[in-house]
């Protein structure tokens, strides 16, 4: 024999022992907890075990949990587990077999290989199950343990069984003294309850013994109506107090209710007659036949009667008296019904007049209730708000509205229903159903309906039309002044610009013809040269006129050509700098082009550059210099000009492109104010763009763009 087999031999008679003592000492235990700890010791002794766990059925859900586990772990994972074998398959086959085995786990499982199921079978269900997990050495598993095993489960769901039988017996026994003793108590409440019912019931109730007449038990009602002390009416004779007793006990041998709510006398103790309801029973007590009489007082009732008859006699007396009264009032309302009926058909003929009138009026009317409903509209209103007259009816006010407008209008509608105010007039902008723009004047009143509540009263015009006239009233008013706008700054540029070299002009002229032969031929060159210079500016003011003119009316003749930019520019910077008095070369260049051929129209060109770079020396200190660069793309052509000038303010840019348009702070430097009317026409002409940014005293910068053309279109 093997050292493994050795010990494995050793664990199995370890295991044997456990049994014994279990299969000795399970009869006498009887504690279910050391029942179930002793039970776990034996499955926990079997040979190369990893762990043992009980898994017992819950009573309410039907499910089994684990309820021991040796050696103590994870109840989780147990749960775990067990919800695997279920999963798996694996369960309902260890329950089934008839002798115990060890069965191989699938894969899934990780660290346990092989498990041992031993079912708890009581006599009328499974009650739980004992698993028994290995690793992946198992101990060899006789026929003869094998029956062991299941005899142990077998003897451990006994007692089971037995004990939780024992506990339900007793539970139900102590149950059962529970309830004789609520049963007692109940009982023993009842009687007093009853005895206080019958005690305050304000109806007499008497006993009354069938062979001696004799009263046997009365309730205090039956002692006050007959004027006797408390609990002295027992043991009275009940003829002196009761009549028809004789024949009321006769009749008990063949009935057991012999009357209900019959009148009755009875005789109190000074003599006096009662009259009461009766009712009589025939009760047994203790096996006697007794006469139960119970009665309650009438007096009071046949008092109200007696009264009533004689109410009713005047009561019938005044109704006579009073149908006559209304006979005649009858006749009277017939009159005013048909005065009436008269007023009303007038009412209906006026208000069917007012519905033809509010229908066909064209102003747009309608009532609104204070709820925000509408309630009425007119064929103007439905017109106006493009819809249909029963599908608005009884709909909120903005439902007529587009959704963006109901907010604001639900609100002001509001604010004049609670405000107070009872007339208002405003003008609103809304849309109609057919997607209209409107402006509308709403005059609205509060009135009161017969029921008096509070309703609005709504007249609505279309004035988007009047709007509309007054915008385009505004319009000419605009241009209107615009044009003496310019008119006035035309006349003014006239009037400076063109009297200073006219002037010129006619006083050399004048001294030219009377003082010419005092003067040497270099005197008279430079006087003519001032002429011709004066006569240039002249031309130069007609030519910056009538090309604004072209350009206004698109009649500028674009003629492109194939040009050498870099020499273009170079040339163009050249005729600036000649034209200024103070000849000094200030134009500085940046040239950004791969490819110098370019395709623009070097006249508008150069007249568009020249005049630009014009102004920056121009409206510049002597001291600074004009940044002209030019940059090249594939698909763009850039030129920009930026001086250190003294700068244009901010609310003159808007109007920097307008004719004679000149800024506050260009003092007595010349100019007409066209010059950047006709860039810009220019530009826009020949499908550029242009755009301008200044700071006041810290210079102008002007950018210019226009697309590249390949080449020349024939």
């Amino acid at each position: 024999m093997s050292l493994h087999q050795n010990d494995t031999f050793t664990a199995w008679e370890a295991f044997d022992e456990t049994l014994k003592d279990f299969i000795g000492n399970a009869g006498i235990l009887t504690d279910f907890a050391e029942l179930i700890g002793a039970s776990m010791k034996v499955f926990s002794a079997i040979p190369l075990q990893s762990w043992a766990v009980l898994y017992l059925v819950d009573e309410h859900n039907k499910q089994k949990n684990p309820i021991a586990m040796i050696p103590d772990g994870d109840y989780d994972e147990a749960k775990d587990f067990y919800r695997q074998l279920v999963e798996s398959n694996m369960h309902d086959a260890l329950c089934q077999k008839d002798i115990p085995a060890i069965d191989k786990l699938p894969s899934s499982f990780a660290t346990l290989k092989h498990v041992l199921g031993i079912p708890l079978l009581g006599n009328t269900e499974t009650m739980g199950v004992i698993i028994v997990c290995f690793g992946d050495q198992i101990p060899t598993l006789s026929n003869e343990r094998a029956d062991l095993l299941r005899l142990t489960a077998l003897i451990l769901t006994m007692r089971m069984e037995n004990m939780t039988l024992k506990r339900s017996v007793l539970s139900l026994e102590k149950l059962l003294d529970q309830r004789v003793a609520a049963r007692t108590l109940e009982l023993q409440k009842f009687k007093t309850e009853y005895k206080t019912i019958i005690d305050c019931v304000y109806s007499g109730i008497v006993l009354i013994a069938t062979d001696t007449r004799l009263v046997e038990y009365s309730n205090p009602a039956a002692d006050r109506m007959l004027n006797i002390l408390p609990n002295t009416l027992v043991g009275k004779n009940a003829d002196v107090y009761f009549e028809d007793i004789e024949d009321d006990i006769t009749a008990m041998n063949y009935l057991s209710l012999l009357y209900y709510d019959r009148e009755k006398c009875v005789r109190a103790a000074d003599g006096q007659e009662i009259p009461v309801i009766q009712a009589a029973a025939a009760v047994v007590f203790d096996k006697r036949a007794l006469l139960l009489l119970t009665f309650f007082d009438i007096s009071e009732r046949k008092a109200i009667e007696q009264r009533l008859e004689k109410i009713n006699d005047e009561l019938e007396e005044k109704v006579n008296r009073r149908t006559e009264e209304l006979e005649e009032i009858i006749a009277k309302l017939a009159q005013e019904i048909e005065a009436r009926e008269r007023s009303e058909f007038a009412l209906e003929e006026q208000e069917r007049m007012m519905a033809i009138i509010f229908d066909i009026i064209n102003i747009g009317l309608c009532l609104i209730d204070s709820k925000g409903i509408i309630l009425r509209v007119n064929n103007a209103y439905c017109a106006l708000f493009a819809c249909r007259k029963d599908a608005i009816v009884g709909k909120p006010l903005d439902y007529v509205l587009w959704p963006e407008q109901r907010a604001v209008t639900r609100r002001q509608f509001n604010e004049f229903m609670t405000m107070g105010e009872t007339e208002k007039t405003q003008e609103i902008s809304l849309i109609n159903h057919a997607g209209d723009e409107l402006e509308i004047r709403i005059s609205s009143t509060i009135m009161f309906n017969n029921s008096g509540e509070k309703i609005s009263v709504h007249a609505l015009v279309d004035i988007t039309e009047l709007h509309q006239a007054q915008h385009n009233t505004l319009i000419a008013l605009d241009k209107e002044r615009q044009l003496n706008e310019l008119k006035t700054n035309f006349v003014a540029m006239v009037s400076h610009e063109f009297r200073t070299p006219v002037t010129t002009i006619l006083s050399y002229t004048q001294l030219l013809r009377n003082y010419r032969h005092r003067w040497s031929e270099e005197q008279q060159d430079r006087y003519f040269q001032n002429i011709e210079t004066g006569v240039q500016r002249l031309t130069e003011l007609l030519n910056e006129v009538l090309t604004l003119g072209d350009a206004e009316h698109g009649f500028l003749t674009i003629s492109p050509e194939s040009v050498d930019l870099q020499s273009f520019c170079r040339e163009v910077i050249e005729e600036v700098e000649i034209t200024m008095q103070d000849g000094m070369k200030r134009i500085r260049t940046a040239f950004f082009c791969q490819n110098s051929m370019v395709v623009i129209d070097p006249k508008i060109m150069r007249r568009i550059l020249g005049n630009l770079l014009s102004n920056a020396l121009k409206y510049s200190p002597e001291t600074t210099t004009v940044l002209f660069s030019t940059l090249c793309t594939p698909t763009l052509l850039m030129f920009t000009i930026s001086d250190e000038g003294i700068g244009i303010p901010q609310e003159h840019l808007p109007k920097i492109f307008e004719p004679f348009s000149r800024a506050s702070n260009i003092g007595t430097i010349s100019g007409t104010g066209l010059g950047m009317a006709i860039v810009k026409k220019a530009v826009e002409q020949i499908g550029g763009s242009i755009d301008v940014s200044s700071v006041i005293d810290k210079g102008t910068i002007v950018t210019i763009s226009f697309p590249v053309q390949q080449s020349i279109t024939a």
